[in-house]
């Protein structure tokens, strides 16, 4: 599936509001853009990295767009930054109680996250690149 193919299901996706930007036209879905240029370029980048600027998909990511289509690769991009966030957390709350600071506040976070990652109609899918590396929902997290 070429970039215009996954454009145009992106288009026809009733759900999706279309906004207009200077040069584009654009929209947003699971955290992901998908932008067309005045002049024909289209591109995917992730919402929910970057900070002010938004990121580029990986090679995966966009292999994954290639096979699978505009909403699946929504929720696989959606489920990738989900599992950054997780391991980001895991690193502060270790940081913490090796400091022997409270850490419930980002134990909650992650417990959310996690959550979001198993509510994630991707996560329960056999993703294109064979992913199966889903961070598993503990006892302690429920």
């Amino acid at each position: 599936m070429t970039l215009q193919d996954i454009w145009n299901q992106a288009l026809a996706d009733k759900n999706n509001s279309f906004f207009i930007g200077n040069d584009s036209l654009f929209t947003i879905q699971n955290g992901c853009k998908i932008e067309r240029f005045n002049n024909g370029e289209i591109v995917i980048k992730n919402t929910r990295l970057g900070g002010d600027f938004y990121k580029k998909l990986t090679q995966s990511e966009y292999s994954v767009f290639e096979q699978d289509g505009w909403h699946l690769g929504t929720q696989y991009v959606e489920l990738q930054t989900y599992k950054y966030q997780v391991d980001a957390l895991n690193r502060i709350i270790q940081h913490r109680l090796n400091a022997s600071q409270d850490a419930t506040r980002f134990q909650e976070q992650r417990t959310n996250t996690l959550k979001k990652i198993h509510e994630n109609p991707y996560s329960k899918t056999n993703p294109a690149g064979g992913e199966t590396d889903i961070v598993p929902l503990t006892s302690a997290d429920a």
